[in-house]
């Protein structure tokens, strides 16, 4: 792991999801959900249109998106974060 990742890792909450999971993509809505970054689906939906969520650094702003296994880093890691700055990482197990 690299050292961004490793100081990453030991600061932000990290979730393991199975990699199958992954593996057929995972609507970015339940994802948010999930990962308590969202209290519900209409939460998630409110952060993705009102462009308040962010996938890897990059802002969401529509509906639809799925997390795959593209879209984890080398290290197998996706990161996630919401409105208020809280953020996430997904680690595929």
């Amino acid at each position: 792991m690299s050292t961004l990742t490793t100081a990453l890792a030991a600061s932000i909450e990290t979730l393991d999801l199975p990699r199958e999971a992954l593996r057929q993509g995972m609507d970015l809505v339940d994802l948010l959900v999930t990962t308590r970054l969202a209290n519900d689906r209409s939460d998630a939906r409110h952060l993705i249109r009102s462009a308040k969520a962010r996938m890897n650094g990059r802002v969401v702003a529509h509906e639809g998106v799925t997390a795959g296994l593209d879209d984890l880093d080398t290290n197998g890691l996706l990161r996630l974060a919401a409105g208020d700055g809280t953020e996430m990482l997904v680690r595929a197990a």
